[in-house]
């Protein structure tokens, strides 16, 4: 590739915005259309979308930068233009090319890998203006960085293990090469600048899994893939100190998992590069995850090791309650600070088939409290002597209240094109359905420590909550999501005061652990909890973007006499 100076980047980009006329490959002239297709959107892996994309866009973002720190004339306007252009054209060749070799390295390896492009989102529009029409054949936003994902065709790990196959080992080693010798493929007068940006590019391995057994399980089973994987990386040419790795375990689905075609896709490891540290953190800000694939928790964590793709011959006799991997293996437990004490008690009582006063019994309708209908009998948590505690409110089924948070959007100006961080607004039903899904911290391979961060949501660095239901006090301490993700930076400890008077210095009658989701929508947060003992089953307090110390739309479902309520809950933050 040759040097591209502003000027000759200008003339490119005005070039490629112009070339209505083009030609196609069979040598015939293309209508506006197709040329477009051909030149931001082609669907052949060496194409130059990343690089024409990159120029136009870098143009762009150059122009109005200038123009909002002064302008400076038609020349400082132009030069802007130019640099910009000359930016998104370099990033972008270096991605096209990328594209272009780790299709060969598919190819050669049989591997099942799939290529997207993460991008800068567009502007938002102002405020009370008209919606553009939509137009598929404009150019999209500049690309900053490539996600490569590659599913586990059961021959990559060995069930149960972190290490790779000596099949997987020579794959993805050929894939790191291909990512370090970018630089050596430039022309004599690109490889400075080509090495400089391999070394601010980040690269970010991360493990997925399925959502079969233990949460935490399949969270550092995926940790423990990912950095093998990141290992490999080092080993290729890349400093440790550019490479990241995380067990995002069964937190970001690209596929539903009711089904075994979906758990299959599920189970992969994504390569994510993007071109500088503020692109990655900015990445790992705006992730949000596809909610529309998770499915209930009963029958996740009870399910027989036997339905899964990779485990067809297991008796279907012999279910098992603690599964560890994302394909199904057996494996030891084992204990980590942002695990609850008692999850495992917590979903086994949360498995158990409860009576719902006044709820019609047909299988549809029972389906919505937990779908305990295919999961092995389990053992219920201790008795309680708060069990009969009344919170209030009507049976979980006879007028469920949905949880509200609006879309969850994408955040930080970016725009992540991947079923895995897809936005979307898929209703949220009652925390009663739903478990703790743990994903474990990034991590620096360097180091192996996790990403530090202070940068806490509205509401959640480290507060404290409180609220009365129905003449008792309940309350958390501990709530912690980080702007990260909305990550969970940690496990709240619950607190219930029975007939509480204000004022009062009471010791509680009832402290205990828990586990907690965060899911960040257009309008509010939702905190979703879950006690390891006690009547209270889990809360969904919803805590407003704009009015971040009253969650007054919360709700709480408890267990009472057999049977699961859900009552309305109104705390607000401590000061």
């Amino acid at each position: 590739m040759k040097l591209l100076t502003p000027q000759r980047a200008v003339v490119i980009a005005c070039a490629l915005l112009t070339n209505g006329c083009a030609t196609g490959p069979d040598g015939q002239p293309q209508s506006l259309q197709q040329s477009f297709k051909s030149t931001f959107n082609s669907d052949d892996p060496c194409s130059n979308n990343a690089r024409n994309i990159g120029i136009v866009g870098g143009a762009v973002a150059g122009a109005v930068l200038n123009k909002a720190f002064g302008g400076g004339g038609k020349g400082a306007l132009l030069a802007s233009a130019g640099v910009g252009a000359l930016v998104g054209g370099l990033i972008g060749a270096d991605m096209d090319q990328r594209r272009c070799e780790l299709s060969k390295v598919a190819k050669t390896h049989n591997l099942d890998l799939v290529m997207t492009d993460i991008a800068l989102a567009a502007p938002a529009p102002t405020v009370g203006a008209a919606p553009a029409a939509p137009n598929a054949d404009a150019p999209k936003a500049a690309t900053v960085g490539m996600s490569v994902t590659v599913f586990d065709r059961g021959t990559q790990f060995v069930t149960g293990s972190g290490t790779p196959s000596p099949e997987a080992r020579a794959a993805f080693a050929d894939v790191a090469d291909h990512y370090a010798a970018s630089a050596k493929s430039q022309s004599a007068g690109d490889v400075q600048a080509a090495k400089e940006r391999t070394k601010k590019m980040r690269i970010l391995l991360v493990g997925h899994t399925d959502d079969v057994g233990s949460s935490q399980e399949n969270a550092d089973l995926s940790e423990k893939r990912a950095q093998a994987i990141a290992t490999i990386f080092a080993q290729r040419g890349f400093d440790a100190s550019q490479i990241y790795y995380q067990g995002a375990g069964e937190t970001f689905p690209i596929a539903d998992n009711r089904t075994d075609e979906g758990r299959a896709r599920n189970r992969r490891v994504e390569i994510v590069d993007l071109s500088d540290e503020s692109t990655f953190n900015a990445f790992l800000t705006a992730r949000r995850p596809n909610l529309a694939h998770y499915r209930p928790a009963a029958i996740a964590a009870a399910e027989p090791r036997s339905t899964t793709a990779a485990a067809k011959s297991q008796p279907q006799s012999q279910p098992q309650r603690k599964i560890a991997s994302a394909d199904g293996a057996a494996g030891k437990a084992k204990s980590n600070a942002a695990t609850p004490a008692a999850q495992p008690a917590a979903a086994a009582r949360d498995a158990a088939p409860l009576k719902t006063p006044g709820a019609d019994t047909s299988q549809a309708k029972v389906a919505k409290v937990a779908e305990p209908a295919k999961a092995p009998a389990l053992k219920t948590a201790k008795a309680s002597p708060l069990d009969s505690l009344d919170f209030g409110g009507k049976p979980l089924n006879a007028q469920q209240k949905s949880v509200d948070i609006g879309k969850t959007a994408h955040a930080g100006g970016f725009s992540i094109i991947s079923s895995a961080y897809a936005s979307d607004d898929t209703p949220l039903g009652s925390c009663q359905a739903d478990r703790p899904r743990i994903g474990n911290r990034v991590k620096s391979l360097s180091s192996g420590q996790s990403l530090k961060t202070a940068d806490y949501l509205p509401g959640t660095a480290t507060a404290s909550w409180s609220g009365k239901v129905n003449g008792h006090l309940l309350g958390m301490t501990g709530v912690a999501v980080l702007r990260d993700g909305a990550q969970p930076a940690g496990n709240p400890t619950f607190f219930i005061w029975k007939n509480w008077v204000d004022g009062s210095k009471a010791a509680p009658d009832l402290k205990t652990a828990g586990g907690v989701n965060a899911y960040q929508g257009d309008k509010a947060l939702l905190y979703r909890a879950f006690f390891a003992d006690g009547p209270v089953r889990c809360i969904d307090m919803v805590i407003p973007n704009g009015a971040p110390n009253t969650a007054p739309a919360s709700t709480l479902v408890y267990a009472r006499a057999g049977a699961l309520y859900q009552a309305d809950y109104s705390p607000t933050i401590a000061r």
